[in-house]
């Protein structure tokens, strides 16, 4: 397996300068939808990154990084920490959990969605015709 490409300070800081983002996220290591909790997070990189941009780091792709790693990122200057695969496994599987105890009883109620009315809309003049002084009501 290829190692993730890591983001290069001068970069980082001329993209956050031309740009004018409020917020930057950086390959320090992570990607996303990562399953195993054992990936090694490059500290020296996100502490030069900090020096290097005046806006916080964002850290992508945290579901597969202990919680040592990402204490220790937090300690080095990351700011905001995404964990979206763990939290989509923990809600998957407490929902199979509870649907597994507790089945739904019956078919589930229709979605009925309503259509857009046609024909004439209001304040609008009727098609082909013109109306003359103020709308009516």
């Amino acid at each position: 397996m290829a190692l993730p490409a890591l983001v290069d300070p001068d970069e980082a800081a001329g993209y956050v300068a031309a740009t004018g983002v409020d917020a930057l996220g950086v390959a320090v290591g992570t990607s996303h939808a990562m399953l195993a909790r054992d990936t090694v997070l490059d500290l020296a990189l996100i502490a030069r990154l900090r020096a290097a941009v005046p806006v916080p780091l964002v850290l992508h792709g945290s579901s597969g990084v202990p919680d040592e790693g990402l204490a220790a990122a937090v300690e080095h200057g990351m700011t905001k920490i995404n964990v979206a695969t763990r939290l989509n496994k923990a809600f998957t599987a407490a929902v199979r959990a509870r649907l597994a105890a507790d089945p739904p009883s019956g078919r589930p109620a229709p979605l009925r969605l309503r259509r857009p009315r046609r024909g004439r809309r209001r304040g609008r003049p009727p098609a082909g015709g013109h109306r003359r002084g103020p709308p009516t009501r």
